[in-house]
């Protein structure tokens, strides 16, 4: 890029578009992307690394299947949209980490700050408008800490099963977390 007078260090993050058949992939805020690899899934999924996102896991511990997540890569419960196959959103973990989520949106408990019971609405992430918690994260003492989201069959997310309330694990070393449950009501838990 030097050779085109572009100074790296402007910049954050680098995107490249190649109009030739190469790998895709991202690593120290930089992505590309090759001809044929255009979908929104792939694109999405790489600027996320950009923004130091990590790969997200499922309950086994195997990257690339967490559905509910961009980051779970593929197959995800992707829809297609207009131009391709897209979907589905960010997680509100990945979202908060990126400073896409307001802190007033995120409730942090602990087992010593928090009641035995404590009731807490939360609002679908993709519906930022409605009222609730986008983010709820239980802090353990071992540094663990459980991640409580809702998802609704709507917006990015509109390719997923149903509605669900998703409890990730995410452990303090490494930073990449676990789906644990989608419990298909969304509603009560």
């Amino acid at each position: 890029m030097a050779a085109h007078g572009i100074d790296e260090k402007k910049y954050r993050s680098i995107v490249a578009y190649i109009n030739s058949n190469q790998e895709v992939g991202a690593q120290g805020g930089r992505a590309v992307f090759f001809k044929g690899a255009d979908h929104s899934n792939v694109v999405a999924h790489e600027m996320m690394h950009t923004y130091g996102r990590p790969h997200t896991f499922d309950s086994a511990g195997t990257v690339y299947r967490d559905g509910y997540d961009i980051m779970g890569g593929m197959p995800n419960y992707s829809y297609t949209g207009t131009f391709d196959r897209t979907g589905v959103g960010v997680d509100a973990y990945n979202r908060s980490k990126v400073g896409w989520l307001p802190t007033s949106r995120r409730l942090v408990l602990t087992r010593s700050s928090t009641p035995r019971t404590k009731r807490v609405v939360l609002a679908a992430v993709d519906r930022p408008e409605s009222n609730g918690m986008l983010l709820v994260e239980l802090r353990q003492s071992d540094g663990t800490k459980l991640l409580i989201e809702f998802r609704e069959k709507h917006g990015w997310d509109r390719g997923i099963p149903g509605d669900a309330v998703l409890i990730r694990r995410a452990a303090k070393h490494p930073v990449s977390y676990t789906h644990l449950r989608a419990h298909e009501t969304g509603r009560n838990l």
